[in-house]
């Protein structure tokens, strides 16, 4: 993710139902950034939604979870 300043993001995460499975709130820095999820061992394998929402700009991208 690019950030053109420092801000909170919230980090939504959706299964494939379109369930919420995961919800986080980080602070990023300007510039690239990477903001890791470190407890996904136990979803099911997929597709997942990824909804970033900083300020009033909203990134959606999709993760495949392969197990």
């Amino acid at each position: 993710m690019l950030s053109t300043a420092d801000r909170n993001v919230q980090v939504l995460i959706y299964d494939v139902t379109g369930q919420l499975v995961k919800t986080m709130n980080n602070q990023v820095k300007k510039g690239y950034t990477t903001i890791a999820v470190s407890d996904f061992h136990s979803w099911a394998k997929g597709i997942y939604t990824v909804k970033v929402l900083s300020g009033k700009e909203l990134f959606v991208d999709r993760i495949v979870l392969v197990k």
